[in-house]
């Protein structure tokens, strides 16, 4: 009897946990009125993102060694056209194909870049809320009719795009700038890669090139945002902890790694937070989604944010979703990882990505 009155405490304490967990407030798309102001920018730079297109010379291999009656999960890898920090600088892809004939869905799904392993856990759960993959299939993911419409393909950039620990090594400003110029061009490298892609995809009989949509976390939101800002071919998109002015969140961020890059510059070369975000701005301005986002259809975008951010901070959220437009819009009583971890895993009750399933649902 103890124990059965233990066993009912636990998962009472453990339901309500997972309801504390995933608290948060959704504010439905609520488009800026035309007299208000709203961010704008001329994005000259958007030719940073153009590139020359030649064939693509691909190789794929089957991942799994069983049978699935609705998938066949492949392996996928090309060139990249840059230095793109990856194994071999190549591309590599997680391509879950959708067996049933006819033209179908396309999900592009970014993993967080870099971390550990752990970081492909939300790109690898988004992807079995999208399909109801089988060994990733549980009694909580979203069931829809059209889910054997969809193909979803992720991205597997395991690398970092920010390289924290050279950030605080720089001794020079000469230095503190060449990281910088880094980070941008791994960024510029992977959104032309996105778009790449988007130029094999439209080649395979299975995709429907008028419906792809885009899904990413952290930096690879902010990949995927300039991406679906310059390229058409991107119909519509979910925004999970998309991290603009990056020379903000180096200069104020609260994060253990960003303060020791901010006490390592402050000692050798003197700079204060403000003296610091001004040095890099400039530098950072060609990847920044708030310079491209209002090139956004807001109506066919889900934003997810942290209220307690501790890299970005409200102002800097509010710009974002401004800049979109003021699209439907999730924000989490948590912080930035915490909202990625929680909002995809079963202590969120997998909230991020049933409403990214009903969303695609919906847009396309």
């Amino acid at each position: 009897m103890l124990r059965s009155a233990c066993f009912v405490c636990f998962l009472a304490f453990v339901f309500t946990s997972c309801s504390f967990f995933g608290s948060y407030t959704h504010t439905p798309f609520s488009p800026v009125h035309p007299t208000q102001e709203i961010i704008k920018f001329s994005s000259p730079r958007a030719t940073f993102f153009d590139y020359e297109k030649k064939q693509i010379n691909w190789i794929s291999r089957t991942l799994t060694d069983y049978e699935q009656t609705r998938y066949e999960e492949l392996l996928i890898s090309f060139p990249s056209m840059g230095d793109n920090g990856q194994k071999d600088n190549r591309v590599y892809l997680r391509y879950l194909k959708n067996k049933l004939a006819g033209k179908k869905r396309l999900i592009v799904v970014l993993r967080i870049p870099g971390g550990p392993s752990t970081e492909g856990f939300p790109s690898s759960i988004m992807a079995a809320h999208l399909t109801n993959w089988g060994h990733l299939s549980y009694p909580w993911f979203t069931q829809s009719q059209d889910m054997d419409r969809m193909n979803v393909i992720i991205i597997e950039n395991v690398k970092g795009i920010v390289d924290w620990q050279k950030f605080k090594q720089v001794r020079t400003e000469t230095a503190l700038l060449e990281m910088a110029e880094r980070t941008v061009n791994v960024i510029r490298t992977h959104v032309i890669d996105i778009r790449r892609l988007l130029d094999l995809v439209e080649t395979w009989e299975e995709i429907d090139e008028k419906r792809i949509g885009i899904v990413g976390f952290s930096t690879s939101a902010t990949e995927a945002i300039i991406a679906m800002s310059i390229d058409k071919r991107l119909s519509a998109g979910v925004f999970v902890g998309g991290v603009a002015r990056f020379h903000e969140l180096i200069a104020y961020g609260t994060k253990e790694i960003t303060y020791s890059v901010q006490k390592v510059v402050e000692k050798t070369l003197g700079l204060t937070k403000q003296q610091l975000a001004d040095k890099l701005e400039a530098a950072f301005a060609p990847i920044d989604p708030i310079k491209y986002a209002h090139m956004i259809n807001s109506e066919r975008v889900l934003m997810f944010d942290s209220r307690y951010d501790e890299y970005l901070s409200e102002e800097m959220r509010e710009a974002l979703a401004k800049s979109l437009g003021r699209p439907e819009r999730v924000t989490y009583n948590l912080g930035h990882t915490r909202t990625i971890a929680i909002g995809s895993s079963v202590l969120g009750g997998g909230k991020i990505g049933r409403m990214a399933k009903r969303f695609f649902d919906e847009k396309l």
